[in-house]
């Protein structure tokens, strides 16, 4: 058996004379194991730092020296799950022979989900098992109302229970939509939920189970959905407002001019690579997701401590789920190309990313035989299978989009992008007949809706123009069972079924067909969003009486005369310091003045050391950036190829749909038609 702590406040403490071991973790140190660290690092660049604190604290002799391993220094950091099977192959040990010790929840939980047992010293454990093999019977059963302690939460999940699953335990009454079969609407019904799953649903008339008769139950007066899954986002980009586009494309290539550069991707940039604002951009893309009633999206991709990471926070991530029952997927922006000379390696590549996980692939996207071409490239290698999810997917034919169902494969539509840009989206009638699974997505807010419950209203007006065979609970499918399936997490989301985890949300009102309540439905109706059962945003009177933990009080705020409120503390993130007040008042700040930003992203070091700051590394990378080749930009139009000057200032996007200056910016759409301005104008008034 190999044991790996993890480092600071776990096996060494920092105090004011230096460093000093902890005594608690030391009592894992059992002879005749083998001992290493595996850690990120912080204030320490390689395994010969880990190894000088260990001299210090006398604690290096019990150790294995080439079991020092910085995960940050891989190409996974932790919480990846990979990062934890490296450091069991270094130690030549199985993965579920090794033990990771640490005082943090997060990567608690991240090493089970990787295989590892799973120990936990942090505040609040109690003296650990004396040895790993039977920690068991020490485990206690935790109070089903409310989290339980970190020594717990470790026994349970060396007992072989995984430790995701805890939560309080409620009920909510309304009417309750399961999408699990076909047309069912259970009105008058209880979702009860405990240690973050659906325990059970309850119909009218009937009897709750025994063991939750007198748990708290919830009157929410709404209409229960699964909560909704967003496959295509590029979250990072949602500061910036709608771009007025010049004129119509025929293909991605097309738009990547320097107008865009200056407009859209350079004042993104200019935030997400100032340590002044970084961290503030990922609170506020992801506070914005909730209000729009979206528990599951794409990573955000962050630089950390000169490491890359994916950013982990109270949402579902597709790309580092963190639970071994749902598989984390990939994505892959760039168009596949051959290289100079014929050399197919980066398709190589691409198939053995396929062959080991799903991946998000932007396809064809466009409207020309350019654009279909790249469609073409993947049949001729042979890389269509149940893996691939085409985004976009605009330049198929009917029979393609059937080769696509044929094989496995699956698509991602994004209604209001296509026809923001391109002015047309996918042939619905040539969609419906191929059968193929599909999910909905936002794409950015830059050309695309602020939320799914706006891409909902795009969508149905796309049926309805092209007099599509598809229903609005298709519709709601897309973004929940639908979705969920896209990923192949249909077993435990998107539906409300007994064993599925609940991440759900509450629409207001329970009159009228559901599936065109939610259509319907803009952001001041979203009543309550919960992920993995933990209340994270919603009506304020609703989140008071399900919050249960008075260490992280909830936030205020206020949308459009009503009072909701945010739960946005999570175990592992990195900005739980950060407010959403505070994150809208500094990302206001910050884009007033975005030269100032592009100065402190350039000489980052000299300014936080001038100023007295400790060092802060965190940035964002931004994951949707192209540069068009030279025979690109041949076919552009010149005016489009003029150098432009970045903006002084750019405004900050608003969380809703036709906030103060909304509707102008729709307006000067030139590739959408006035209907579907019509539409959405409408469909907002009230």
């Amino acid at each position: 058996m190999t044991i790996f702590f993890d480092f600071l406040g776990t096996l060494v403490l920092r105090t004011e004379q230096g460093y000093s071991a902890n005594p608690v973790a030391s009592s894992w140190m059992l002879p005749g194991e083998r001992l290493g660290v595996l850690c990120n690092a912080e204030n320490f660049k390689s395994g010969r730092d880990v190894k000088g604190i260990l001299e210090q604290v006398d604690l290096f002799s019990s150790f294995d020296p080439e079991l020092l391993v910085m995960a940050s220094n891989l190409p996974v950091s932790l919480p990846d799950r990979r990062a934890f099977a490296v450091a069991a192959a270094l130690a030549g040990t199985p993965i579920e022979e090794c033990v990771y010790v640490s005082a943090n929840p997060g990567l608690l939980v991240a090493a089970a989900a990787a295989g590892m047992r799973a120990v936990s010293v942090g505040p609040g454990a109690d003296q650990p098992a004396a040895a790993p093999e039977a920690p068991a019977a020490a485990a206690a059963e935790p109070a089903v109302a409310a989290e339980p302690a970190p020594a717990i939460a470790a026994l349970e999940l060396l007992a072989g229970e995984i430790e995701a699953d805890r939560g309080p335990t409620y009920i909510l009454r309304g009417r309750v939509v399961t999408m699990d079969t076909p047309g069912q609407k259970l009105d008058d019904a209880q979702v009860v939920i405990s240690r973050g799953l659906v325990m059970a649903v309850v119909k009218k008339g009937e009897e709750l189970p025994p063991e939750y008769a007198k748990s708290k139950a919830i009157d929410t007066g709404g209409t229960i959905f699964p909560g909704l899954i967003d496959l295509h986002n590029h979250f990072a980009y949602n500061i910036r407002p709608l771009w007025p586009l010049p004129k119509r494309y025929d293909n991605r290539s097309q738009w990547g001019t320097p107008l865009y550069s200056a407009e859209v991707s350079k004042p993104v940039k200019a935030i997400a690579g100032s340590y002044r604002t970084a961290r503030y951009l990922v609170r506020y893309v992801e506070a914005k997701a909730l209000i729009g009633g979206t528990t599951t999206g794409q990573g955000i991709k962050t630089q950390v401590n000169g490491g890359w990471s994916l950013y982990d926070g109270v949402m579902r991530n597709v790309e580092q789920t963190g639970d071994k029952r749902l598989p984390d997927a990939t994505s892959h922006v760039p168009d596949l190309k051959l290289r100079k000379g014929g050399d197919p390696s980066e398709f190589e590549s691409f198939k053995r990313t396929l062959d080991k996980m799903v991946c998000f692939y932007h396809l064809s996207e466009g409207i020309d035989d350019k654009s279909r071409q790249h469609f073409a490239n993947l049949i001729d290698r042979n890389l269509i299978g149940p893996n691939l999810v085409g985004i976009h997917a605009l330049g198929l034919s009917a029979d393609d989009l059937s080769l696509l169902a044929s094989r496995g494969a699956t698509v991602v539509w994004s209604p209001f992008s296509n026809q923001l840009l391109y002015g047309k989206t996918v042939d619905l009638k040539a969609l419906r007949k191929s059968g193929v699974t599909f999910g909905l997505g936002c794409d950015w807010a830059p050309t695309g809706s602020k939320n799914l419950l706006q891409e909902l209203k795009v969508a149905k007006r796309a049926v309805e123009d092209q007099e599509a065979d598809f229903t609005s609970e298709d519709l709601v499918r897309s973004v929940t069972a639908g979705a969920a399936a896209l990923p192949h997490w249909e077993q435990y989301l998107g539906h409300i079924t007994p064993g599925s985890m609940a991440d759900l949300l509450v629409i207001r009102g329970t009159n009228g067909d559901p599936w065109d309540q939610l259509i319907a439905a803009t952001e001041r109706e979203v009543d309550l969003v919960t992920i993995h059962g933990i209340p994270r945003y919603g009506e304020r009177k609703l989140m008071e009486q399900l919050h249960t933990a008075p260490d992280y009080p909830l936030e205020d705020y206020s949308l459009n005369g009503d009072t909701k409120a945010f739960d946005l503390h999570a175990p592992n993130s990195p900005v739980n310091d950060i407010s959403f007040a505070r994150a809208v008042e500094v990302l206001t700040e910050g884009m007033a003045d975005l030269p100032a930003r592009v100065a402190e992203a350039a000489d980052k070091e000299a300014a936080l050391l001038a100023g007295g700051m400790e060092l802060e590394t965190f940035t964002v990378e931004l994951d949707n950036e192209y540069e068009p080749s030279e025979e690109e930009q041949a076919g552009m139009d010149a005016s489009l190829l003029a150098a432009v000057e970045m903006p002084d200032s750019v405004p900050l996007d608003a969380p809703e749909v036709g906030s103060e200056g909304y509707w102008e910016l729709i307006d000067k759409q030139p590739n959408i038609s006035d209907e579907l301005k019509k539409t959405l104008k409408e469909a907002y008034a009230g």
